[in-house]
């Protein structure tokens, strides 16, 4: 079990290292000149990355001329040092990137862009609806909010018809270390986030849902349907007020009363969403 605060601050900066957070469309891509072979697309509703490993840096998808995604994806580089000559820091040490096509599966050269692709936080889908990713990671810099994004439906009017949220199971539990300052209460091991989620859409009102931080990329349909293996096992899809009720019944305190006990909050929804995957698979 690794024992480190998360590193959502470390994402943001090397976000803006990578040019991720300048006014680049979403997946646009220049034109290789390559012939179309998607769509109709491949039935691959899912990609992590490579061993398990921790993403040093945010995701980039770049859509490519014959319909297939570019996927490039950074890991810690084993053979440099913070300080070297060459180092492209990233969230823990140096940068190693590396690309790989999402439905051939084929080894690529990482993007070339000197400001990586990242999709957008809003999707607008050719049925009317639009599926839009809030909330932010803390009240203050540092702080604990890995709960709060809410993925919000919306109707061609601009309605909220929906809001659900996209839950991720660490493969290994991390302990996190709170700070004082925070009212955070005592340090806890971490076993669930909420997905922070970007979009691409796709050319067949699919689209890939990224998660930057735990370096998954997931396909689904308009109806937020998904034929992926990882979904209902690491990644759960919770109606919002679902979701609520079962805080509400975890006595874990509150900031505003200094008692916050954030380690009864995480085994209380490790469990809830274990007896969840129970009811809902054969």
């Amino acid at each position: 079990m690794k024992s480190r605060r998360r590193p959502r601050l470390g994402l943001i900066i090397c976000l803006q290292h990578l040019g991720l957070l300048a006014g680049i469309g979403p997946g646009q891509a220049q034109s290789d000149g390559a012939a179309k072979k998607y769509p109709p697309y491949s039935s691959v509703w899912d990609w992590l990355i490579p061993g398990g490993g921790t993403p040093e840096s945010a995701l980039s998808v770049e859509k490519q001329d014959n319909g297939d995604v570019l996927v490039t994806y950074a890991l810690k580089n084993p053979k440099m040092q913070p300080g070297q000559s060459g180092c492209q820091p990233g969230i823990t040490g140096c940068l190693a990137s590396y690309g790989v096509t999402f439905f051939s599966r084929e080894s690529a050269a990482p993007s070339a862009s000197q400001q990586w692709l990242h999709g957008g936080t809003t999707i607008h889908l050719k049925n009317g609806f639009t599926f839009e990713r809030i909330g932010s990671w803390g009240a203050r810099r540092g702080c604990y909010g890995d709960l709060n994004a809410t993925i919000l439906k919306k109707d061609l009017s601009g309605n909220v018809v929906g809001r659900r949220k996209l839950l991720y199971v660490l493969d290994l539990p991390q302990r996190y270390k709170t700070r004082g300052d925070c009212d955070d209460g005592p340090s806890f091991v971490n076993r669930v986030d909420s997905v922070f989620a970007d979009f691409l859409a796709l050319e067949d009102d699919t689209f890939l849902m990224i998660d930057h931080q735990h370096g998954v990329i997931v396909r689904f349909d308009a109806e937020f349907r998904s034929q992926s293996a990882l979904l209902n096992r690491r990644l759960f899809a919770v109606d919002e007020p679902l979701f609520n009720d079962w805080l509400r019944h975890m006595n874990y305190g509150s900031r505003a009363d200094l008692n916050l006990n954030l380690r009864v909050q995480q085994d209380g929804l490790y469990k809830s969403l274990m007896e969840f995957k129970r009811r809902i698979q054969p």
